[in-house]
């Protein structure tokens, strides 16, 4: 190629088109052909593997997936030969050929085809609709001589090495690659994982103390798993449960996962999820409640009256249980529905509240600035909501960018040193190293606002399953473009223990509770 036809190629098509031949160089085991570097994260051959996926994107974003491929003759012993070679669903699946050894992943087919070989991989989960196992985005093991293997096996260690090898092989070519760093304003709320816990837990006993909650066993097989659960909640939250097979107002519904139905014995059962217009019900899977010894997860059965709270909250509109003591009314949160072509409006006064549809009609004059797009077929909006400032009349919109926050570069440094000291267990360590991933973060850039919300706590972070995602808030009005939102509102109404049990939430509660109430007034007749 001459040199001016290889000054047009893309950036990050030259950067992938290296990363592939990075396995030249032994430094990743890593499967081509595909036009994409897959690291191979499995020890041995096997009917179930799993693959990173890495890419880089246009804006050079580097972009790592895990993917699952499962060999046609696992299908095949499961039963799911219909599956396999239905149109309309993978039977229109590429099939691979997979060679550790040789560290190859050949396309054999586009889809499938009589007399197709029994070794040969669907780029899909073991059942369908069921996500792959995640490779965890970061991930420190406190165990003496794991922390090092542990981060550098995880995506963000992964990210790392490999611009750390495109670097040693091809800085020749171009300039040194390295992540931006960006210098952020933190708001961090001072209360670790274990207090914020607490005091969610002290919530749930003042709003139940007056009110009984409806225990159904909808499985109509697991009474002493009813026991089990009702003890739970009497001994440890002091809630009044009640075991019935009759709902009441308030109820949490033991139901069995997706997982269940797909086994080859309960296929012809029914599945018994419960949704009722007129009660309140949270389902809780028996499966995602107790361990196989018979014992309560915990934290599930937490999680599950938090959000029963949260959607008795919906129905009083009265966000006072919340306790956050924020202020709102200067404020209103709207979002769009696709599914429904609805938008909904938050507004309040004090801690009541109001949601209600605005519009049914794309013609709207909410909608400014051309905000629909096509998506899948289906029109939507680029953003995640909007909010109006009512006291000087703007409207900002807030959605995800392709950015995400990882480790400190001097994790990776002190993790890729054997020698070096890798320090994990205090704040000191934290804040050095995960600075992007903690707490709530925000800078400001070109006249729009940008954060991303991180996990809560004082000491090292040693795990977390998703990167996060940097958002973005630009003013939609054309005649001050340069006002920006008052950021601390948005970030306190983020700071509530009701939204997410464990982390901060990317989302204001309001957003919370719309999303509550679009679920409700949908079609209850909906499959899960």
């Amino acid at each position: 190629m001459e040199q001016r036809d290889f000054a047009q190629v893309e950036t990050n098509i030259i950067l992938n088109l290296l990363l592939i031949q990075l396995q030249v160089f032994s430094t990743v085991k890593g499967c081509n052909l595909l036009g994409k570097l897959y690291v191979n994260t499995n020890t041995e051959e096997n009917e179930k593997l799993k693959f990173e996926e890495v890419s880089f994107s246009k804006n050079l974003v580097i972009n790592i997936q895990t993917r699952a491929f499962t060999q046609l003759s696992y299908y095949q012993k499961k039963q799911a030969q219909e599956l396999i070679k239905n149109i309309k669903s993978w039977g229109r699946s590429p099939r691979y050929e997979i060679n550790l050894q040789e560290s190859t992943i050949k396309q054999m087919a586009n889809c499938y085809h009589d007399g197709e070989e029994n070794d040969w991989y669907l780029m899909h989960p073991t059942h369908k609709n069921l996500k792959p196992d995640q490779t965890p985005f970061f991930y420190l093991n406190g165990k003496v001589g794991q922390a090092r293997t542990s981060f550098l096996t995880s995506k963000s260690g992964i990210m790392y090495y490999l611009i750390d090898q495109l670097n040693k092989h091809y800085s020749q070519y171009f300039d040194k690659l390295k992540f931006r760093e960006i210098q952020t304003e933190s708001y961090d709320q001072g209360v670790n994982q274990k207090k914020r816990g607490e005091k969610l837990l002290e919530k749930i006993k003042s709003f139940w103390s007056d009110k009984e909650i409806t225990l159904i066993d909808r499985t109509q097989e697991n009474l002493s798993a009813v026991k089990t659960i009702s003890d739970f909640f009497s001994q440890n939250l002091s809630i009044k449960i009640k075991p019935s097979q009759t709902s009441s107002h308030y109820n949490l519904a033991l139901i069995h996962n997706l997982g269940y139905y797909s086994k080859k014995d309960n296929q012809d059962k029914e599945d018994t999820y419960y949704v009722n217009q007129a009660k309140i019900i949270q389902n809780i899977t028996i499966e995602g409640v107790l361990h196989k010894s018979g014992t309560v997860i915990d934290s599930a059965l937490i999680n599950a009256v938090k959000e029963l709270t949260v959607k008795a909250i919906l129905e009083m509109q009265d966000f006072s249980p919340l306790n956050t003591g924020l202020d709102l009314d200067s404020l209103a949160f709207y979002k769009y529905y696709p599914k429904s072509n609805q938008t909904l409006e938050f507004t309040s006064h004090e801690t009541n509240f109001q949601i209600k549809v605005i519009t049914s009609n794309f013609k709207d004059p909410f909608f400014l600035n051309d905000l629909f797009i096509e998506r899948n077929d289906q029109l939507t909006t680029a953003y995640d909501y909007i909010i109006l400032d009512k006291q000087n009349e703007n409207y900002y919109a807030v959605s995800k960018t392709s950015l995400k926050t990882i480790p400190s570069p001097s994790l990776y440094e002190a993790a890729n040193n054997q020698k070096g000291t890798l320090a994990y267990r205090n704040k000191e360590a934290r804040n050095k190293y995960l600075a992007g991933l903690i707490n709530l973060n925000y800078f400001y850039a070109q006249n729009q606002l940008y954060y991303n919300v991180g996990v809560i706590g004082n000491g090292m972070q040693s795990k977390e399953s998703v990167a996060s995602v940097v958002r973005k808030i630009e003013c939609l009005n054309d005649n001050n473009k340069s006002q920006l939102l008052d950021m601390q509102q948005l970030l306190q109404s983020m700071d509530v223990v009701w939204v997410k049990f464990k982390n901060l939430t990317v989302l204001p509660f309001p957003i919370k509770l719309m999303n509550e109430y679009i679920r409700k007034d949908k079609n209850n007749n909906e499959e899960r």
